[in-house]
């Protein structure tokens, strides 16, 4: 504005100091001579045309200062109201929707906010334990909550749970404390550190079937990681030449293991996962394995057995050499591991349903996989009847038949 009144005021100065000195000039140049009435005119015309023109161009300047100052105001105005609607906004803070499924082994800073609202009922979640991890304490309380409202006992957040604690959890109080990790006006992003609950872990080993078998004092939310190695001490996360598994149910408490650095003895230690890292560790126990999940005595007893019996009859059912199976989730979502007492020659059929009890050959709405090789010990299954819960078994292949199957667990899938 100020360079459009100073483009304005320019010429007409400019005129004013020429047309000055003229004047001054035509009115002195000798008292005798008589300007005509024609010039007079046209000097008079002349001045009164420019101070028309000064006076215009001052009410316009005038009109625009008017302008400006009304648009000062109401850029004040606007930025008041901003202020406003952000300070109402902040007072009417909205939480964080819960917008997916929860169920054990789930991770994140939505299981913090469930935790944290569970433990605002002591009826409900008595432990009270903050951890970000969904372990069965905490499904515990999920089916107390589902109980009180009359839902499915389930033990897992779905539509209809969510649906509910979204509804109570909805901040109707403004003074309510806002949780600290989801506050947008925190520089940093609040992290819920996930706190050991176990004081003890002791860890025995059967040398006879290369087993490992534990006792935790206390609840290791987020599962174990059980380590071996042809070194001491082996941890996690691994050192060069070190081993682990990942168990994450917090009920596991023991493992088969096998050898992966040739036969011989080998450091085995558990620990209480905490999500990245170990918490507790148990003692360390030494174990003599083979690079088979049984000793080779008694793989070498199963193979005799057989190879007597293909001799007495020429064509015969394959005999079941597994004596059991321990099916446990893994650390992915679908993931599926498992531990075999035994050797099944043929492989592994692993079937999944939303009906209990996945068998092989399969019923209608069951689905299955078939792992060849006799070493398999995981697979990642998905959805294949829309996003919910899943029955799952693995079974020793016999051909054409399942021998001895698996416990059966339950696994949460998505789309």
């Amino acid at each position: 504005m100020k360079k459009i009144i100073q483009t304005l005021f320019v010429p007409i100065v400019a005129v004013v100091l020429l047309t000055g000195p003229v004047f001054a000039q035509e009115e002195t140049t000798s008292t005798g001579e008589e300007a005509t009435t024609t010039q007079e005119t046209s000097q008079d015309s002349i001045i009164q045309q420019l101070l028309q023109q000064v006076a215009n161009l001052t009410k316009q300047i005038t009109e625009m200062q008017s302008q400006i100052t009304e648009l000062i105001e109401q850029k004040k105005e606007v930025v008041k109201t901003v202020e406003t609607k952000k300070e109402e906004l902040s007072s009417k803070y909205i939480p964080m929707m819960f917008a997916r499924p929860m169920f054990i082994g789930v991770i994140g800073d939505d299981v913090v906010l469930l935790q944290e609202f569970l433990a605002t009922d002591s009826d409900l979640y008595p432990e009270g334990l903050i951890t970000g991890y969904y372990g069965a304490l905490t499904e515990k309380a999920v089916k107390r909550l589902q109980e009180k409202y009359g839902l499915e006992m389930v033990g897992v957040v779905g539509p209809k749970t969510r649906e509910k604690i979204n509804k109570k959890f909805h901040k109707k109080d403004k003074d309510k404390e806002v949780p600290e990790w989801i506050t947008k006006k925190k520089k940093n992003k609040h992290k819920k550190q996930i706190v050991s609950s176990v004081s003890k872990i002791t860890l025995t080993a059967n040398q006879d079937t290369g087993e490992v078998r534990w006792e935790s004092e206390g609840v290791s939310q987020r599962g174990f990681k059980l380590a071996w190695s042809k070194n001491p001490n082996p941890t996690y996360p691994t050192r060069k030449n070190d081993k682990y598994v990942y168990l994450g149910d917090s009920n596991s408490e023991h493992y088969a293991l096998k050898g992966f650095d040739g036969a011989g003895e080998y450091y085995v230690r558990v620990c209480e996962y905490l999500g990245g890292k170990c918490g507790v560790y148990s003692n360390e126990v030494t174990i003599t394995l083979n690079t088979s999940k049984i000793k080779s005595k008694h793989k070498n007893k199963y193979e005799k057995k057989y190879k007597k019996e293909k001799k007495e009859v020429k064509k015969q059912d394959i005999t079941s050499m597994v004596e059991s199976i321990e099916l446990h989730t893994g650390e992915e979502e679908g993931e599926v591991n498992w531990s075999v007492n035994g050797v099944s020659q043929k492989g592994f059929k692993l079937a999944w349903s939303k009906n209990p009890n996945p068998t092989y050959p399969t019923r209608d709405g069951d689905k299955y996989t078939y792992l060849g090789s006799s070493s398999a010990e995981s697979y990642k299954i998905s959805a294949f009847d829309g996003a919910g819960e899943y029955y799952v078994r693995v079974c020793e292949y016999l051909g054409g038949k399942c021998g001895v199957y698996s416990n059966e667990i339950k696994v949460i899938l998505s789309e």
